[in-house]
């Protein structure tokens, strides 16, 4: 019991001086996510470090309504949304190249 808590101690205090400010989108250290940042905790004084971003699962749109900054569905809500403006760029000068080509 006592190595187990010792090291989880050890774990939580190595965490938190991994993230010390804010810092900008980087690839994750978990398996299962994509992106990692350090944000500021909403609901106490410091940082905190979120994942985001699941490997193997879709973004639903709906969720983004009650996204709150610093949590990890804000920053997927953030990326999906830059991904359709990117998208819609792209169509929209598509659309002005087929015309010109006429």
């Amino acid at each position: 019991m006592t190595e187990n808590f010792d090291e989880y101690i050890r774990e939580v205090l190595t965490e938190a001086k991994r993230c010390e400010g804010p810092s900008l989108r980087q690839l994750s250290d978990k398996p299962n996510y994509r992106f990692m940042a350090c944000k500021p905790n909403p609901y106490s004084p410091g940082y905190k470090r979120i994942y985001w971003s699941r490997k193997g699962k879709k973004i639903n749109l709906n969720h983004c309504k009650t996204a709150v900054p610093g949590q990890a569905r804000y920053e997927e809500c953030k990326d999906a949304l830059r991904a359709i403006i990117r998208a819609r760029k792209k169509h929209r000068l598509l659309q002005k190249l087929k015309k010109k080509n006429k």
